[in-house]
């Protein structure tokens, strides 16, 4: 009789292991999926974010290139600095709105 009692003990040992890897590769399926979805999350607001800053270089080199542009410099050098080309009239209007 000794005998069946350790197939059974073996056999108990067996199943409460098999259950306890099924519920631990549950669980860590849970985990995995939460945590994918997070660096999906993640991914998809640092591309918002890489979209922003190329729009922004953009705007940027159009700037950098209207610099060197002979009309943006005049409009510079009138609205900042108050000059004028040499055959211009200079027209002042102190009124007011």
């Amino acid at each position: 009789m000794a005998a069946p009692n350790a197939k059974g003990g073996s056999n108990f040992f067996l199943k409460t292991a098999i259950v306890v890897i099924i519920i631990f590769s549950l669980i860590m399926i849970v985990r995995l999926q939460i945590e994918s979805n997070n660096l999906q999350d993640q991914r998809d607001a640092l591309q918002t974010r890489i979209d922003e800053l190329d729009e922004s270089i953009s705007e940027l080199e159009y700037q950098l290139e209207m610099a060197f542009d002979d009309e943006q410099i005049i409009r510079i050098a009138r609205r900042r600095l108050g000059l004028r080309l040499p055959n211009e009239i200079v027209f002042i209007n102190d009124i007011r709105d």
